[in-house]
């Protein structure tokens, strides 16, 4: 059964977690009902993510939400391969839905943006566990530092992944 309260934080040695697994698994499955339920479960995932970012700037546009939901999905869609484990893979899916705002509401608008947006779910894990992401992502830390629209997208995913672990 898949999980839409991710599991504690994997290990990095061990990297996917077991949810995460399971997550692939049935995305990538051999039934294709299955296939179909988890990829219903990973959009209302996004969807509740992309809600929950505009809520935090104070949107409540319900067409912004399904565009930058579906769009979120779509670019989510596309990079399932790109998933190495260094993160949860709810946290992986979410990040998709606060980039895509990063990217709809402005702010994320130098080429490093999509670097950037493209790491923050390894940066918030890092978080989650109590470590330091500065250390081991010094120029990711840098440019959020200088950069309100991939600070505001770390935050936003940050704060989910915690009222959601």
């Amino acid at each position: 059964m898949l999980s839409a309260v991710p599991s504690p934080c994997p290990d990095p040695a061990s990297a996917p977690d077991p949810d995460s697994r399971a997550w692939l698994a049935a995305l990538s499955g051999g039934d294709e009902r299955e296939r179909a339920r988890a990829a219903g479960r990973l959009r209302s995932l996004v969807a509740r993510a992309v809600r929950d970012g505009l809520r935090g700037r104070g949107e409540r546009d319900p067409d912004l939400a399904a565009e930058a939901a579906e769009a979120a999905f779509e670019r989510l869609r596309a990079s399932l391969d790109a998933y190495d484990g260094s993160s949860r893979f709810t946290v992986f899916a979410a990040s998709f839905a606060f980039a895509e705002l990063a990217r709809t509401l402005g702010g994320a608008r130098s080429p490093d943006c999509r670097d950037c947006l493209a790491a923050i779910a390894e940066h918030v894990e890092i978080e989650l566990v109590g470590g330091s992401p500065g250390g081991a992502m010094p120029a990711l830390e840098a440019h959020l530092g200088a950069c309100p629209g991939c600070a505001d997208a770390r935050e936003g995913l940050h704060d989910f992944a915690l009222r959601r672990a």
